[in-house]
């Protein structure tokens, strides 16, 4: 969803364009892009996003918001996906302390403790092994 969004950068229309959103007020700029994504206005917008952000006036994270925008309009089942994605990873990110906890418990130690008694066990037996 922050891929670069392709544009015909080099063509007339697109420098012109960029040109004329540089020149607007920065809250009307971003109105105006804002408006070119609602409205499929793929040349706007694929103008604006897809030169360099200082062309267009913008900063780059002003860019990359409305990039991200503008893939989440014309690719909502990928932006869904990756929404779900990111939902799990954080959930998963949130309740992994539950697993530790439940995995101490299983165990009966915590496992910092557990991996020292196995080193304290292989350190022994290497001790007592017979030499060959």
């Amino acid at each position: 969803m922050a891929a670069p969004v392709e544009s015909k950068a080099s063509n007339s229309l697109s420098a012109e364009i960029r040109a004329y959103v540089a020149a607007l007020p920065e809250g009307e700029r971003l109105s105006f892009v804002r408006k070119a994504i609602s409205d499929n206005d793929m040349r706007t917008a694929s103008a604006v996003l897809g030169g360099p952000a200082y062309l267009s006036g913008m900063t780059a994270d002003m860019q990359s918001i409305l990039t991200r925008m503008f893939h989440e309009h014309h690719q909502p089942l990928q932006a869904k996906r990756l929404k779900a994605a990111k939902a799990g990873l954080d959930l998963i990110g949130e309740r992994a302390g539950l697993v530790f906890l439940q995995i101490q418990k299983a165990v009966g130690a915590d496992p910092q403790k557990v991996a020292r008694f196995r080193a304290a066990a292989a350190n022994t037996a290497k001790a007592f092994a017979p030499e060959v």
